[in-house]
């Protein structure tokens, strides 16, 4: 048992490292505030396989203290963190990772965690308000709440392998991209997980995908919002699937719900409803596939989402010039838009496949697109 103070904690770890690893069991429900910056954390860097029993603790970093993350995960470093709370932490200038920095060589895994309130200094280049991962992390049975970085909000996954599972993203703020993960180069995969009330100042008010692979199964966003492009999720590059989802009542200026910037996405037995597009087109979803990307969305529901700005059209699905959109027995219903068509706003190229239902959008389903949607009528 570590004592309830922050002394003894840095104590067992830097005896832990020398011992090759080991497990700590904090203080049940204690506060353990760190005061001290060392090397830009406020706890040894983990190298070797520590084990955190938290107890219901939280470790947190002293309001008055300089700028500091509270752990680092090195070469060799694997850390699991359990019934823990991590909170305050705040990467210095040209830092990233506000509570926890996982380096190439390191893994990390949380399991019933709470990582809240933790930021970056924001100098323009400081990313990840949470967890910046360059390695191996796993999220299970977590919340992260109420950060904020430049790139992720509460997390920027670079290069790394990151799986989130049963977990929730609340009311966490990226100011530039991803409120709430930023994938770039990695492979991300989030399964059974809410985000909600996450912002983005740019794109992906949830989530920002770029190269790599974002991977979304059995997950729901509800209520995110970006201030220009994908309420929800911006996809930029590299492949999306998203499936068994939910996303619902997300706003931004240019596209509510899903905008989809390149590359191939899969969306399938998801529901798509009650998203708004403040300023552009395509309330539900947006295609913008400069290159010819492929979107294929099959036994999708895409209803009651609106894009209502002076001049705008494809209140449900608006699909740009270039893209390719391939539907599978897929409803598009009840959705609206200042200007026809209300239902989907076809400037690409689209294929139906099986059953399509296009039916009650307004001001008309299809009538009124550049382009024509097969099986649409109206």
């Amino acid at each position: 048992m570590v004592d309830c103070d922050p002394n003894d904690l840095i104590s067992a770890i830097t005896q832990a490292n020398s011992d090759g690893g080991g497990t700590l069991t904090l203080a049940e429900k204690c506060t353990y505030t760190l005061t001290a910056n060392q090397d830009g954390n406020g706890l040894p860097e983990i190298i070797q396989p520590i084990t955190i029993e938290g107890n219901g603790a939280t470790i947190a970093r002293a309001a008055n203290a300089d700028q500091f993350r509270i752990f680092q995960v090195g070469a060799g470093g694997d850390l699991k963190l359990r019934h823990l709370t991590l909170t305050r932490g705040k990467a210095a200038a040209n830092e990233d990772g506000g509570a926890i920095n996982v380096t190439p060589a390191g893994r990390l895994d949380l399991d019933c965690v709470t990582l809240h309130n933790n930021t970056v200094d924001n100098t323009g280049s400081d990313d990840a308000g949470a967890i910046y991962n360059e390695g191996i992390t796993n999220v299970r049975n977590s919340t992260l709440s109420g950060n904020s970085g430049y790139y992720g909000g509460a997390i920027y996954n670079y290069y790394g392998k990151l799986e989130v599972e049963t977990s929730k993203f609340t009311n966490n703020k990226a100011y530039y991209y991803g409120g709430g993960i930023t994938n770039e180069y990695g492979t991300t995969t989030v399964r059974k997980s809410l985000f909600s009330y996450n912002y983005a100042e740019d794109y992906g008010g949830a989530v920002y995908q770029y190269q790599g692979l974002t991977d979304i199964e059995k997950s729901a966003f509800k209520y995110n919002n970006s201030a220009e492009y994908g309420g929800a999720i911006y996809q930029d590059d590299g492949s999306l699937h998203v499936r068994k989802s939910t996303v619902a009542y997300n706003t931004g200026y240019y596209t509510g719900g899903l905008y989809l910037d390149d590359d191939e996405t899969v969306i399938e037995d998801s529901k798509i409803y009650g998203n708004t597009s403040l300023a552009d087109d395509g309330g539900g979803i947006y295609t913008n596939y400069a290159q010819g990307g492929v979107a294929a969305i099959r036994r999708t529901v895409i209803s009651g989402n609106q894009a209502p700005g002076n001049g705008y059209s494809g209140g449900g699905i608006y699909n740009g010039g270039n893209s390719e959109m391939r539907l599978t027995d897929v409803k598009v219903t009840d959705n609206t838009s200042d200007e026809e068509p209300g239902g989907i706003d076809n400037d690409g190229t689209i294929t139906t496949y099986g059953k399509i239902k296009i039916i009650d959008n307004v001001p008309t389903n299809c009538q009124g697109s550049t382009n024509a949607v097969p099986n649409c009528f109206g």
